[in-house]
């Protein structure tokens, strides 16, 4: 069994709730987390969108984060098609207006450098969104995912996060294939200069996709990160255990987490990670990682709706 479950969250910062609240509310049909009503309300605080079991975190920072790469929710044809009508509308244009928001095309020179060819094929429909992100829409008409969801996300018109691509050097997709199965004995596989990192089983795919990048192809890191869920509480305590040997072990200052023993991270229900690393610890990416056991009480699959 894969040792990853779960692809659930991406967090970006944004100066603002007026344009994440248009695009990923009314744009995208995204379910604002009703633990998050208050901080909707009131206009600041952290705002959470959730889709199915995945979300997006969207805390309050005065300079955007981007996301370097793409971000691809699935959902049913028709949701997709209604999704592009509202962005044609003049009423989300205008709200909208002064950001960085625009539909793209798939092949557009901005989005191919993201959309590997065995998933750009997949990607019907591209949308940048108010602070830069790259957003695609794939086709798919399987449904929800059954094994739960977030709050209020088993009614979104998008089912959830389907994959997500990050930017490697090239020559490093075996090495960071070697990372993640090593640390979390998870299911990878590298082609065409790709590595491909599955989370979950066949039924539920999903996948977090390195794309090998000439160095000045590869923009700066910003602090953003994701979260995950190993598959079970075993695979949390090895995974811990062998990426604290390497020194590996992130404590994030603006977090409450601050995690740096096996009896924290058991307390917890998580660790972070920063630095994906070679066989010999050189450093290949920054990507902060909030890696999450199944006992942790956010687990959307234990949650009952």
């Amino acid at each position: 069994a894969a040792g990853l479950q779960l692809l659930e969250h991406i967090n970006i910062n944004i100066p603002s709730h007026n344009w994440a609240n248009v695009f990923y509310g009314q744009l995208l049909g995204l379910a604002l987390d009703p633990f998050r009503d208050d901080e909707y309300a009131t206009g600041s605080g952290v705002l959470w969108y959730n889709a199915g079991p995945t979300q997006m975190h969207l805390p309050p920072d005065d300079v955007a984060q981007r996301w370097r790469g793409a971000i691809a929710f699935r959902g049913p044809s028709a949701a997709i098609t209604a999704i592009m009508a509202r962005a044609e509308l003049p009423d989300i244009k205008t709200a909208l207006a002064g950001s960085q928001f625009q539909v793209l095309s798939p092949s557009a020179a901005s989005v191919q450098p993201w959309l590997p060819a065995k998933e750009a094929y997949r990607v019907t429909h591209v949308l940048q969104g108010p602070y830069g992100n790259v957003i695609a829409l794939l086709p798919d008409e399987d449904g929800k995912d059954t094994r739960g969801s977030q709050a209020r996300g088993e009614d979104t018109p998008l089912n959830g996060l389907a994959f997500a691509t990050y930017p490697c050097p090239e020559g490093s997709a075996g090495d960071v294939a070697y990372f993640y199965a090593s640390m979390f004995g998870a299911n990878t596989t590298v082609q065409n200069n790709c590595c491909y990192v599955q989370f979950g089983d066949v039924a539920h795919q999903q996948q977090l996709i390195f794309i090998e990048t000439p160095v000045d192809g590869i923009p700066s890191y910003d602090g953003h990160h994701f979260a995950l869920y190993v598959r079970d509480p075993t695979v949390f305590r090895d995974s811990f255990d062998k990426l604290d040997a390497q020194g590996l072990i992130f404590v994030n200052p603006r977090f409450s987490d601050k995690v740096t023993t096996q009896a924290a991270a058991d307390e917890c229900g998580q660790y972070r990670i920063l630095k994906i690393v070679d066989r010999e610890g050189r450093l290949l990416v920054e990507l902060e990682h909030e890696v999450r056991s199944p006992d942790h009480p956010a687990f959307p699959f234990r949650k009952t709706l």
